[in-house]
């Protein structure tokens, strides 16, 4: 009571000064709404949370999603626009409505999952660019439909319980937040009533953070929409658009083809289309890549996802051993900046003293690297692009570098003369890591960090 009072004599001493102040508590475990009245903002998440003390190393999901948990967040953050509208209407004060901020993330995903079920957008991680606008969350004709809703009009068909979805519904468009905050993975089928949410029968569905079509099954009498086998990974969520077709379009799949060699060249043995992560590579990460921020290599969507952090190396290495071929992949835009030698690559690797590579980082350009010894080089191509192809080429008398931002042609970065990396290099790795004493890239900066994600698809080998 101390602390109410204190804020309604500071709010009490603006007011009589001029305009009402903003004022924000730090209420970081102790959400309660009588003391807490004279304030616009509550400032929670410091402290990760209170959890079951024989929990090793909680998450944000752990932190919230129990009988308690939940419960607190329904009542602290509800239905957080229409109450502020409503009482907007009714020209309440300030001090009425308490708006809910968090402070840290977390781990971006186990903290969206949850977060997004209360309409508080946190910041989650896209794949690079979205190839369409935003939704928009915040408009006046958007309805936010939390997951208590007794409608239905997005239900979890199956793949629950603890599997939950919240709706932004806008004209002729729906968005749709699907959080599994059970500790696996889960396949879960979802039921959109296309006819209640005002869409057309023909709607189609969006992938939003990954930017893919995500294929529907219509219902008997086109009033509804079925969405099956959508994987969600423990404390993860999927973002999907419905609206009508054209609205937010898909990626093309497309791109990328006509830079793929011949079937008969390639070696079938050295590809990946990483719809798994399989057990010839071996992965090498930083020991300083903080637990919070999840898995650090995860295969989404199609893509090798390798979660870092700036100037820490997290890479998958395998066993290589070609000569007189080519190795080429795709680099999807990345989520943020990186440590200037930490950016995503393909390398081939001889030793911790000789190796080539090239990478590909968001907002720069494409780079060839050439380390032999003591002698460093590197050499600049075009910008990268939403994606980036990157390929490294062996030939008996050099090393050719190319890459492609359009997927239709290569241009031609660099030619090293093949004198000095004579032999077939042992190792392929994909990742994050820099040049220095130790061997495979693993070498970090003391320098501060920020998790980071990048996106690897396609590998492939060939004579």
């Amino acid at each position: 009571m101390a602390y109410r009072d204190f804020m309604k004599r500071v709010r009490t001493f603006w007011t009589s000064l001029g305009p009402p102040p903003v004022m924000m508590a730090h209420i970081t475990d102790t959400p309660i709404s009588g003391y807490l009245g004279f304030a616009d903002f509550w400032l929670d998440g410091e402290n990760r949370g209170y959890p079951d003390p024989r929990m090793d190393n909680p998450g944000f999901v752990d932190r919230w999603h129990n009988k308690v948990g939940m419960a607190n967040l329904r009542v602290t953050l509800g239905r957080r626009r229409h109450r502020e509208s409503f009482l907007r209407k009714k020209r309440l004060p300030m001090s009425s409505r308490g708006m809910p901020q968090y402070l840290y993330s977390w781990g971006i995903e186990p903290t969206h999952a949850v977060l997004g079920l209360f309409d508080l957008q946190n910041g989650y991680m896209a794949m690079g660019r979205k190839p369409y606008h935003d939704f928009g969350l915040t408009e006046e004709d958007v309805e936010f439909i939390p997951y208590w809703d007794s409608r239905g009009l997005a239900a979890v068909a199956s793949g629950g319980p603890d599997v939950l979805a919240a709706l932004w519904k806008g004209p002729g468009r729906v968005r749709i937040l699907v959080s599994n905050l059970s500790g696996e993975r889960r396949r879960v089928s979802l039921r959109v009533r296309l006819l209640q949410l005002g869409l057309p029968a023909n709607a189609v569905a969006v992938d939003e953070k990954e930017g893919g079509a995500v294929p529907v099954h219509r219902g008997l009498f086109s009033s509804s929409v079925t969405v099956r086998a959508l994987w969600v990974d423990r404390h993860d969520y999927r973002v999907l658009i419905v609206a009508a077709p054209g609205q937010f379009p898909p990626l093309d799949p497309a791109p990328g083809k006509a830079l793929e060699p011949a079937p008969e060249r390639r070696i079938e043995a050295l590809c990946d289309d990483f719809s798994s992560i399989r057990d010839v590579w071996t992965r090498k990460a930083s020991p300083h890549i903080g637990l919070k921020w999840g898995t650090v290599f995860d295969s989404v969507a199609g893509y090798l996802r390798i979660r870092t952090s700036t100037y820490k190396h997290a890479l998958l290495a395998r066993p290589f051993g070609q000569d007189n071929c080519s190795v080429q992949v795709k680099i999807r835009e990345s989520t943020q900046g990186y440590g200037a030698a930490y950016r995503p690559c393909l390398c081939l690797y001889w030793d911790k003293d000789k190796f080539v590579r090239m990478t590909a980082l968001s907002g720069e350009k494409v780079q060839c690297e050439i380390v032999n010894g003591n002698q460093h080089a590197a050499q600049n191509g075009p910008e990268c692009g939403l994606f980036t192809w990157v390929k490294i080429g062996l030939r008996p008398e050099a090393i050719e570098f190319q890459c492609s931002t359009d997927g239709k042609a290569w241009q031609l970065v660099h030619t090293q003369p093949r004198a000095g990396f004579e032999g077939a290099p042992p190792h392929l790795l994909l990742g994050h890591g820099s040049g220095g004493p130790n061997a495979f890239l693993q070498n970090d900066s003391h320098l501060e960090a920020y998790f980071i994600d990048s996106f690897f698809g396609d590998l492939i080998v060939a004579r």
